[in-house]
């Protein structure tokens, strides 16, 4: 059997206290930012589940990770909205909760666990990290660690670890290089919502944004602000189309 972890140590890993739990489908009237856990336990402490799910199809079925309590472990602007979003999701649609889908799946009582957390996206990040050190992968829900940035046409701020150029990021995108790429801008003037979500992984520390001729829209996340007066005299290239970036995406 392998370890297991408990509700309660996973939110410790990111210094929070445990809220909850309710019932799946139940109200958390909570209406700050935070991070969430989906479980099939009701008590926090409990870190082995002897469940086992059946009839999942094969590709669902190999995330599955045996006698761990912990299914999915989430992030939200604004909890309420987002498990609210969470309930009503259909399985396989788009929106408006795609992450964390699969849970829908299981034929047990569900249980939500939740905790106000002001950077969010760095608590569900050393939450997440916790429960792989501790099982040897993410939880079953969890397909990916976070949130990706997907990279389309249009202008957009985009941030890098100080290790990969703009060039190389663009080529990755499959974006070809452009001529006038402009000098990076040190991670401390950097929007703070921006910063919030840059060091999706624990090694990246230091940080430098590129502001790159492409626009950058959140996977699963909220579309990019229009253009207008006030978001483009704050930019620095005002006047030249450029817009804020966005906060980290839900999850």
């Amino acid at each position: 059997m392998p370890p297991s972890i408990s509700v309660t140590e996973v939110f410790r890993a990111a210094g929070l206290q445990v809220c909850g739990p309710v019932p799946w489908l139940g109200t958390v009237n909570e209406k700050k930012p935070g991070v969430y856990v989906i479980a099939i336990v009701s008590s926090s402490g409990d870190d082995i589940c002897s469940f086992h799910p059946v009839g999942l199809p094969q590709n669902v079925a190999s995330r599955w990770v045996s006698s761990q309590a912990v299914i999915y472990i989430g992030r939200a602007a604004q909890l309420t909205r987002r498990l609210k979003q969470f309930y009503r999701h259909k399985h396989g649609a788009r929106g408006p909760h795609r992450g964390g889908q699969d849970v829908k799946l299981l034929n047990c009582p569900l249980w939500v666990y939740w905790s106000p957390a002001s950077n969010y996206a760095e608590a569900e990040e050393k939450m997440l990290e916790e429960f792989k050190k501790r099982t040897g992968q993410y939880p079953f829900g969890n397909k990916v660690r976070s949130a990706h940035l997907k990279v389309s046409h249009g202008f957009g701020f985009l941030p890098l670890p100080s290790s990969v150029s703009a060039v190389d990021a663009l080529s990755n995108c499959g974006l070809p290089a452009p001529g006038g790429i402009c000098q990076p801008r040190a991670a401390q003037t950097a929007p703070t919502s921006m910063r919030l979500s840059d060091a999706r992984s624990g090694s990246l520390h230091h940080l430098d944004s590129w502001w790159l001729p492409a626009r950058t829209s959140l996977r699963r996340g909220r579309p990019r602000l229009p253009m207008t007066s006030r978001n483009r005299d704050s930019s620095p290239h005002s006047g030249q189309g450029w817009t804020r970036p966005l906060p980290g995406p839900e999850r």
